[in-house]
This record gives C-alpha cells, sequence and structure tokens, in this order.
C-alpha cells in the first residue's frame, strides 16, 4: 500500500530538526552508570596533573591531552592493570568515546609504561570555569 506521502527516509533530512530531536532524547533519558562514569572522567581529565609542592611557586598547571583505558583504570580508579578485563575496558572505552571535546586516534601507539594503547585526544581547549 502507498503512503499519500511517499516513501518516507528513516532519518531526518533536516539538521535543525535532527539536532532538537537528539536533544529532546538525550534529556529524557535515564542517568546510567556509564553516563556517571562519563561524568567522573571528564571531571578528571579536566583537573591538573599535580606538579607542585602546594606553595605559591608552583609551576602553572599542566592538563591531560591524551589518555588511554588504562590511564583511566589505574591512575582515575585506582585499580591494579592485571585486574583490567574486557567488560570494564570496553565500558571506558565507550564512556571516553562519548566526552565531549575528545577525540578517539586511529592507530594505536606505543606507551612507555603500558605498551601497545589505543589512545583519545583533546581536541578542545579546557571550560574556563574547570581550568580555574
Amino acid at each position: 500500500q502507498e503512503h499519500p506521502n511517499g516513501t518516507l527516509p528513516l532519518y531526518m533530512k533536516n539538521p535543525v530538526a535532527a539536532a532538537y530531536a537528539k536533544e529532546l532524547q538525550e534529556s529524557r533519558r535515564e542517568l546510567g552508570s556509564e553516563d556517571m562514569l562519563v561524568g567522573q572522567i571528564e571531571s578528571w581529565l579536566n583537573k591538573p596533573i599535580d606538579q607542585g609542592d602546594g606553595f605559591d611557586n608552583d609551576p602553572e598547571p599542566v592538563f591531560r591531552d591524551e589518555v588511554c583505558v588504562l590511564d583511566i583504570w589505574i591512575n582515575m580508579l585506582g585499580n591494579e592493570q592485571g585486574k583490567l578485563d574486557n567488560r570494564h575496558s570496553r565500558e571506558i572505552g565507550r564512556a571516553l568515546g562519548r566526552l565531549s571535546g575528545w577525540r578517539r586516534l586511529n592507530t594505536p601507539r606505543k606507551c612507555k609504561t603500558w605498551g601497545t594503547q589505543r589512545f583519545f585526544r583533546r581536541v578542545s581547549s579546557l571550560p574556563v570555569s574547570d581550568a580555574a
């Protein structure tokens, strides 16, 4: 049976309508454990790496510009390297992939500490309120 308006696409053609629909869907989504992990990772990445002694002569704050799953697992979550299983690795990887302002690098790289890893790189600057 023919539809009175012809064949309808399975996606929105209007970019404004698509953006609005995505925003509406996100506003209705329930907060799950992966969403909370995204927030925790984002907060950790937007904190400067501790390089000073806490006195006035501390150097300018330095922020992470690249991170891998093992970095999150060990340095942020405080776990041991050998205890990272596939489920947690995928969960952290998905959370990193959802961070705004970060992009997954296509090719794995050698890391001095952990061997070959897939990295995510910061592609936008820190929000002004987080950089202080």
